[in-house]
């Protein structure tokens, strides 16, 4: 116990990361730009020295779950690189995907910030949760903006090129927890642990008014990486130069023409 409850707190402080970080790289390396974290979530910063205590008592109980659930299996799916499950399983195999995927609307919580490995708001409801955007008219209406630009624009990701929808690749990704989607989430709540639904937010039937309502949410969102959470921005983060390649691939065609931030929700 008392070891998972050091690797508990070590993750939760950002000391086990390197190793996590970099399963999802291997993984996808040379196939695509991946969008997985660089070090876990880089907008920690703006959060209060508390909120770590809370993520450590969030971080333990996946982590005691994931080595119990290891044991039980086949030593070799208790390893990755040589290294135990206790870190490799919050990786591949996550509380929240045991437990089944979740899944959250969009518009659902908004307000609420949550903390990148949140599993859930208990016993806090979306009002009372201690760390909230900034209850101002320009910072709510941001993150109504910010909310509905990453929601439509992953939902353009379910829709074929050809018909409009995204050019660059996302549901490709076959990492389990830090993969797109999660990422999506993550920019959406706060949290990688879980996963939006396709909204079928995007008019079809017409590729020109598909790709511009896509190629439009997908500039706000792009817009909205510049500004912090508690001002209503993006609840994930975009500092990892995958991330801008990324973008600069679905919007340009091209990885190596740079996003352009258009202060769309300025």
């Amino acid at each position: 116990t008392s070891v998972r409850l050091k690797l508990g707190i070590q993750l939760a402080q950002g000391n086990l990361t390197p190793h996590v970080r970099s399963l999802p790289c291997r993984a996808l390396a040379g196939k695509y730009p991946s969008i997985v974290p660089t070090a876990a979530p880089a907008k920690a910063g703006i959060m209060a020295a508390s909120a770590r205590h809370v993520l450590v008592a969030l971080a333990v109980p996946a982590l005691v779950l994931a080595s119990s659930q290891c044991s039980q299996e086949a030593p070799e799916s208790c390893l990755e690189d040589g290294v135990p499950g206790g870190v490799s399983m919050l990786q591949h195999k996550s509380f929240a995907h045991r437990a089944g995927e979740k899944t959250h609307e969009s518009g659902h919580g908004t307000g609420p910030i949550w903390f990148p490995m949140q599993m859930t708001m208990a016993p806090f409801n979306d009002k009372t949760w201690p760390f909230q955007v900034l209850k101002t008219s320009e910072a709510l209406g941001r993150e109504k903006k910010c909310m509905k630009a990453f929601q439509t624009s992953y939902d353009c990701h379910f829709i074929p090129s050809e018909y409009g929808g995204h050019t660059c690749p996302c549901l490709e990704d076959q990492a389990v927890t830090w993969n797109c989607p999660t990422w999506y989430a993550s920019n959406l709540w706060g949290s990688w642990f879980l996963r939006p639904t396709n909204n079928h937010s995007v008019p079809l039937g017409d590729y020109a008014e598909t790709r511009k309502t896509c190629m439009s949410a997908l500039q706000q969102a792009y817009d909205c990486t510049f500004y912090d959470a508690v001002h209503g921005g993006a609840k994930g983060s975009c500092f990892a130069g995958y991330c801008h390649t990324w973008f600069n691939l679905c919007m340009n065609g091209d990885k190596h023409i740079p996003a352009q931030n258009m202060h769309t929700v300025d």
